[in-house]
C-alpha cells in the first residue's frame, strides 16, 4: 500500500506550491527594512558595545547567520504564508543612542514578535506600518520622545501582551482601543500626555496584572468596572487629575499587591475596601483630599510593607491596631490633623526602617517606644507637641536622619548619639533641650544639616559647624 501512496506523491510532486522563493523574498525583505533603518537612522552613530555593525553593503546579507545585534531569529517551518516562513521574529535595539523618526520600513518584519527600541532618542509619531505587525506580543517604546495620539489601529496587535510606552510624549484621549486587546498582560503608559477618562470598557482587558497611568493628565473617577479585573498586582494612578471616591469594591482586587493614587483629588474617607486587602504590600494615597478617622480594621492588612497616606485631611487618633501590622517598613502620616500620642504598640514594628509624622497635632512620648527598633534608620516627628527625652538607646540604631524639631523635647542629646558614623541629619531647634554638646560631634563625617537653635545648647560646636 505505501509503495502506491509514494508514486502517487511523485506525480503529484511538481504541481506542490514550492516554498523556497517565498522564503527567500521574505528574508530579503527583512535585509531591506533593516538596511533602510540602517541608513534612514544614521546606524553609523549607534553606540555598539561590541564595535560590530550592521552589514549593509550589497545587495543582501542575512542578518540571522551574521549575528547582527539586537536581531533574534528562529527559524520557522516554511509554509504557504510569507510571515510564517520569516526568521526575524525580535528586534531589541534599547539604549544605542539612536535618534530618529521611526521608519515605516520595520512594517516589512512581518514576523516580528518582540519590539525594543527602548531608552533611545526616537521622536515623532510612531508610523501606521507598526500596526500591521499582527504578531506583535511585546512592545516596549519607552524613554523616549515620541509623540502623537496612538491610533485606534493598535486593535489589530490581538496578541499584544506587553505594551510599554511610559517616559514619551504621547497625547490625547486615552485610546479606547487599546481596552479591546484582551491578551495584554502589561500596560505601562508612565509619564505621557494623556488625557480623558479611564473608560468602563477596561472591564475588557481580563488579562491584565500590571497597569500604570501616572503622571499624565487623565481626569474623572475611577470607574468600578475596574475593580474586577481580578489577576491585576499593580496600580498606578498617582499624578493625574482623577477624582471620586474609592468605593469599597475595590476589595475585589484580591491579587493586588501595589496600589498607588498620589497627587490626584480623590476624597471621602479611608476606604472599607482597603481592610479587605490582606494581600497589599504598598499603599499610597498621600497628597489627596480624603478625611475622617482610621478605624481599627486598619489591622486587617496584615501584609502592608509600605503605608502612605500624607497630606491628607485625616483626622483623629492613631489606632493600635495599625502598629499590629509587624511588615510594615515605611510609614508616612505627615501633613494631616492627627491628635492624642502614638500608641506603645508602635514598638511592635520591629522591621520598621521609615517613620515621618512631621506637622500633626501629636502629642506625648514617641522616642521612648522606638528605642528597641533596629532597623529604624529614619524618624521625623517634627512640628508636633512630642514631649520627653532622647533615650540614651538610640546610639545603636542605624539612624541617618533624626528630625524632631518644633516641639516639647527636653534633656539633653546623649553623648553616645555621636558615636553612630551614620548619621547624616540631626533636626533638634525649637524645643526645650539643653546640656553641653559633645565633641564627639566631630565623628560625624557625614553629617550635612544640624539643627540645635532655639534650645539651651553649649559646648564647641559652633567650632564644628563652622
Amino acid at each position: 500500500m505505501w509503495i502506491w501512496c509514494y508514486l502517487l506523491l511523485l506525480l503529484l510532486l511538481p504541481y506542490i506550491p514550492h516554498s523556497n522563493s517565498i522564503y527567500t523574498s521574505c528574508k530579503q525583505n527583512e535585509y531591506d527594512a533593516l538596511k533602510t533603518f540602517y541608513l534612514n537612522c544614521n546606524g553609523d552613530s549607534w553606540k555598539w558595545s561590541n564595535g560590530v555593525k550592521w552589514n549593509i553593503t550589497g545587495n543582501y546579507h542575512d542578518p540571522c547567520e551574521e549575528n547582527w545585534k539586537g536581531v533574534n531569529c528562529s527559524v520557522s517551518l516554511y509554509t504557504s504564508s510569507s510571515c510564517s516562513s520569516c526568521q526575524i521574529q525580535g528586534l531589541n535595539i534599547n539604549t544605542m543612542n539612536i535618534s530618529c523618526h521611526m521608519p515605516s520600513a520595520l512594517g516589512q518584519l512581518c514576523g516580528l514578535i518582540s519590539l525594543n527600541v527602548s531608552s533611545n532618542k526616537f521622536i515623532g509619531s510612531l508610523p501606521s506600518d507598526v500596526y500591521n505587525l499582527k504578531n506583535l506580543s511585546n512592545v516596549d517604546l519607552s524613554v523616549n520622545k515620541f509623540e502623537g495620539k496612538i491610533s485606534s489601529d493598535i486593535q489589530n496587535l490581538t496578541h499584544l501582551e506587553i505594551f510599554h510606552i511610559s517616559n514619551n510624549l504621547f497625547n490625547g484621549q486615552f485610546p479606547s482601543s487599546i481596552y479591546r486587546l484582551g491578551n495584554l498582560k502589561y500596560l505601562n503608559c508612565l509619564s505621557n500626555k494623556f488625557t480623558g477618562p479611564i473608560s468602563p470598557d477596561i472591564k475588557y482587558l481580563t488579562s491584565l496584572n500590571f497597569l500604570n497611568l501616572a503622571n499624565n493628565k487623565i481626569y474623572g473617577a475611577i470607574p468600578n468596572e475596574l475593580y474586577h479585573l481580578y489577576g491585576l498586582t499593580y496600580l498606578n494612578l498617582g499624578n493625574n487629575k482623577l477624582d471620586g471616591i474609592i468605593d469599597p469594591e475595590v476589595s475585589n482586587l484580591k491579587s493586588l499587591k501595589i496600589f498607588n493614587i498620589i497627587g490626584n483629588n480623590f476624597y471621602g474617607s479611608f476606604s472599607e475596601g482597603f481592610h479587605q486587602m490582606n494581600g497589599l504590600r504598598y499603599l499610597d494615597i498621600s497628597y489627596n483630599k480624603f478625611t475622617g478617622t482610621l478605624s481599627k480594621e486598619i489591622g486587617n492588612m496584615s501584609s502592608i510593607e509600605y503605608f502612605d497616606i500624607s497630606s491628607n485631611s485625616f483626622n483623629g487618633t492613631l489606632p493600635p491596631q495599625l502598629f499590629n501590622l509587624t511588615s510594615m517598613t515605611f510609614l508616612r502620616i505627615r501633613l494631616n490633623n492627627f491628635t492624642g500620642s502614638f500608641p506603645k504598640e508602635i514598638s511592635n514594628l520591629k522591621n520598621l526602617q521609615y517613620i515621618n509624622s512631621r506637622s500633626n497635632n501629636l502629642t506625648g512620648v514617641i522616642l521612648d517606644h522606638l528605642k528597641n527598633l533596629s532597623s529604624l534608620n529614619f524618624i521625623a516627628s517634627g512640628f508636633n507637641q512630642h514631649t520627653g527625652s532622647i533615650p540614651e538607646e538610640f546610639y545603636k540604631l542605624p539612624l541617618k536622619l533624626f528630625a524632631l524639631n518644633n516641639n516639647k523635647l527636653t534633656g539633653t542629646i546623649p553623648d553616645k548619639i555621636f558615636l553612630n558614623p551614620l548619621l547624616q541629619v540631626i533636626m533638634v531647634s525649637t524645643n526645650r533641650m539643653h546640656g553641653t554638646i559633645s565633641n564627639d560631634i566631630t565623628n560625624l563625617n557625614k553629617m550635612y544639616n544640624l539643627w540645635l537653635f532655639s534650645n539651651n545648647f553649649h559646648g564647641n560646636y559652633l567650632h564644628y559647624l563652622q
